[in-house]
């Protein structure tokens, strides 16, 4: 014979839920056992409920609420049921999107910090390099600034074009740039700057053309050949890196063709160690013709 009432433990063993889970679905009018011995004060669950009870434990592995829940046992509706699912669908996967933009943030700050610990141990040179820079797609905020001061970072701005990277269809994907469109060293010198604040971005998956993408502020960036050296340490002693760099261009036959770039490697957003901050120094160039 088919056994009729189940006891929570009972229940517990065939749904596979925590008989503490069950008493709580009991204690907030979710589930409540049908049958109660008078005697015993014991409660029982009957078979059908059982069923809900699978039900439940299967919407929670889905991650809908308790009061979702609720309604959904309460309204048998099928398309009501139908409009349910497909709404929590489209939730998870905009949940998904913003775990993915949190995984890739996590992944370059990553390799933020081993490039740090690489340099502290020794193992990348602080040498003047040539460098090949493929096209990036960077999201840029530009404006002139008056009376500029390199020496200090402007965190506000790297906070809005981070903010505006995870508002857009974008994935952030390498650092944060500053573009200087001067004279070199004028940055330096107190004077009104044109300057580009930037950060490297790929698109979501799904967006395939810049037209898809909620951003009027893209650039795409290239440069096929650069003078380039990394400053570690405090920012207030870069500009003696910017003067090593173009003596080092002029020296060697150079001339400088574009506007110079910082890029942030491990910045103050990443670490309160002013002397653990890496920023390269990337300034476009051609031989000079003989």
């Amino acid at each position: 014979m088919q056994k009729e009432r189940y006891s929570i433990g009972d229940a517990s063993k065939k749904c596979h839920i925590p008989v503490q889970t069950i008493r709580y679905y009991d204690d907030i009018d979710l589930l409540k056992p049908q049958y109660r011995d008078t005697n015993s004060k014991y409660r029982y669950y009957s078979k059908s409920q059982l069923t809900t009870l699978m039900i439940i434990r299967r919407l929670r592995d889905i991650d809908f609420s308790i009061n979702e829940i609720r309604e959904i046992l309460t309204n048998t509706n099928l398309q009501s049921y139908e409009e349910r699912l497909l709404n929590h669908k489209k939730s998870l996967e905009n949940t998904m999107q913003t775990l993915k933009k949190s995984v890739s943030v996590c992944d370059d700050l990553l390799a933020k910090i081993q490039l740090g610990r690489k340099l502290n141990e020794g193992e990348i040179p602080n040498v003047i390099r040539l460098e090949n820079f493929p096209k990036r797609m960077l999201l840029c905020q530009r404006e002139t600034m008056k009376l500029y001061c390199n020496y200090e970072v402007s965190l506000d701005r790297w906070y809005n074009i981070l903010m505006e990277s995870f508002s857009s269809n974008l994935f952030v994907k390498g650092n944060v740039f500053v573009i200087y469109h001067c004279h070199p060293l004028d940055q330096f010198l107190m004077k009104d700057c044109d300057v580009e604040f930037c950060i490297q971005v790929i698109p979501e998956a799904g967006v395939t053309t810049e037209t898809d993408i909620d951003s009027n502020h893209i650039v795409n960036w290239e440069c096929k050949l650069a003078a380039t050296l990394c400053h570690l340490g405090k920012y207030t002693d870069i500009i003696q890196s910017h003067i090593k760099l173009l003596q080092w261009i002029n020296k060697n036959g150079y001339s400088v063709i574009g506007p110079i770039s910082e890029e942030f490697i491990i910045s103050p957003l990443d670490t309160n160690d002013e002397n653990l901050y890496l920023t390269k120094i990337i300034v476009p160039i051609e031989k000079n013709q003989k």
